[in-house]
């Protein structure tokens, strides 16, 4: 009598559908872009151009220098200090009420500024209701357009970039023949009508419509969660925390040529006509910068971090031999070198930032760096402002200016000592910002006997302390491309929606 055993298989298919938004690329997106080109045509047209406004205020209220340039240094700086509030708004109520809030604020802050007659109460009117409203108008130009766009979203954020060099170019003029013909008060109801337009053009923006499905097998269905607002685990990443440090130093001096170049111009006897070119020449340099490193910056020859570093120092290069010229020509010359190099610091900005931090914590980390700019962005140019009241000359500024952004170049070279050491051993090229990697991407069995094999290859060569910081500095992890890092600046949340998934899991049992 044989024993009988009876195997059979039970297949339970579970299907599980993820409801997602699809991207359209292009459509209605092209509408938004639009609205977002016109929202920087005139809200960097108008700050790039702020130190037209410096004069007007100097000419009009008679008070020192560095008391009025906090009124434009508070503008400036609570542009990036709101940012991470202005992202929260446009993921709970959307970026069209944001771009609507932003403009009604910048109008009212232009036209209450416009009945002022002293400073203390521009620093409320046109530093904090302006600077709030520039936020919320600008930052929803980039926040709307990972809705719209996958394949095409390098040409959508060019299209809406371009607005900022047209304004800063376009702005400077308009608003100098506005001030010199109506003074003060009148180009500020000016300024606040051309707001308007930022005001109705916000109307544009809307998120693609979503199309509901239900299944009636689905048994879950995956919901993400929200990452919180402010995570500052970051701050474990020495590297980081060593970033910020260095990128406030660099701020400092930052903003000091926008504020107060065109009175530099002036008092070396440049017309206002001229002058007011100035920042726009400055736009043109910057916009080839962006094209130049912005191409190089995924080459796997090109070290992100020696780009930075190497704009940073030129930038204060340029600020200290700025004051050696007091030519038209000259002055030129300096706009376009700082605004080449200001194109590489504002490319690498938020790749470098995912670089240190990592694709899962990108958005924790742009937030945080934005405030560590923006508390000494502020600070700066009044500083400016107070040396020259004790100096009677610009020279010192333009040095102080200068000075930051060598410190910061300095500060820059202990980010590779300090980077975690994981980010060597398992960083990744071109990881997409969402932090999810394809099953690809993942390291096989001989990868990771590969790593082995040269970790303990390089334990056995005893390498010195400098060659140790010298393959540290050369080998600065690329976690994130340049292409996906364009959707995540001035944007502190997952943008990207995904496209909708259906798995299907088979169970399989013995009995």
């Amino acid at each position: 009598m044989g024993k009988n055993t009876k195997e059979s298989k039970e297949i339970e298919k579970v299907q599980v559908q993820i409801q997602v938004q699809s991207v359209p690329d292009g459509g209605w997106g092209w509408s938004v872009c639009l609205a977002g080109f016109i929202a920087q045509f005139v809200v960097l047209g108008i700050q790039n151009n702020t130190g037209i406004l410096y004069k007007a205020l100097l000419e009009e209220f008679k008070q020192s220098k560095g008391e009025t340039a906090w009124v434009l240094s508070i503008g400036l700086g609570m542009m990036f200090l709101f940012a991470p509030v202005t992202s929260a708004f446009c993921e709970r109520v959307g970026c069209r009420v944001v771009a609507f809030v932003g403009g009604l604020l910048g109008v009212l802050g232009f036209v209450l500024s416009s009945f002022v007659n002293d400073i203390p109460k521009l620093y409320l009117t046109f530093g904090v209701l302006w600077g709030i409203g520039a936020s919320m108008s600008y930052l929803p130009t980039l926040r709307s357009l990972p809705y719209w766009f996958e394949r095409r979203i390098s040409l959508a954020n060019g299209i809406v970039t371009a607005g900022s060099g047209v304004g800063t170019i376009a702005m400077g003029p308009i608003m100098q023949l506005v001030v010199n013909n109506l003074g003060w008060a009148n180009a500020a109801r000016v300024l606040g009508g051309v707001l308007c337009i930022c005001t109705i053009g916000s109307l544009l923006y809307r998120v693609p419509s979503q199309t509901e499905h239900k299944d009636e097998k689905a048994e879950e269905a995956a919901k993400p969660s929200r990452p919180p607002l402010f995570d500052f685990t970051v701050f474990k990443n020495k590297a980081f925390l060593v970033w910020c440090i260095a990128l406030s130093a660099f701020m400092m001096g930052y903003f000091v040529p926008f504020v107060h170049l065109p009175a530099y111009a002036e008092e070396c006897g440049i017309p206002n006509s001229q002058s007011s070119t100035l920042v726009g020449m400055m736009s043109v340099g910057s916009t080839f910068g962006r094209l130049l490193f912005g191409k190089l910056g995924d080459h796997p020859r090109v070290n992100r971090l020696y780009c930075f570093q190497m704009a940073m120092l030129l930038i204060g290069v340029a600020d200290t031999l700025s004051t050696l010229t007091k030519s038209y020509a000259g002055l030129v010359v300096y706009m376009l070198v700082f605004g080449v190099f200001d194109g590489c610091f504002v490319v690498f900005l938020a790749v470098l930032c995912a670089d240190i931090v990592g694709v899962d914590k990108v958005a924790a980390g742009i937030g945080i760096q934005f405030f560590f700019m923006a508390i000494t962005s502020i600070a700066g140019p009044p500083l400016a402002g107070v040396i020259y009241d004790l100096a009677q000359s610009y020279q010192i500024a333009f040095y102080v200016a200068g000075a930051c952004s060598t410190v910061a170049t300095c500060l820059l070279f202990l980010v590779p000592v300090l980077m975690p050491k994981e980010s060597y051993e398992g960083s990744s090229e071109e990881q997409p910002l969402d932090g999810i990697r394809s099953p690809d991407s993942l390291p096989t069995t001989s990868t990771k006997a590969s790593l082995g094999s040269c970790n303990k290859l390089n334990s056995n060569l005893h390498l010195t302390a400098s060659q140790s910081y010298l393959n540290r500095y050369w080998d600065m992890p690329k976690r994130a491309s340049m292409r996906a890092s364009m959707a995540s600046l001035l944007s502190f949340s997952p943008l990207q929606p995904p496209k909708e998934v259906l798995v299907v899991v088979e169970k399989v049992s013995q009995v």
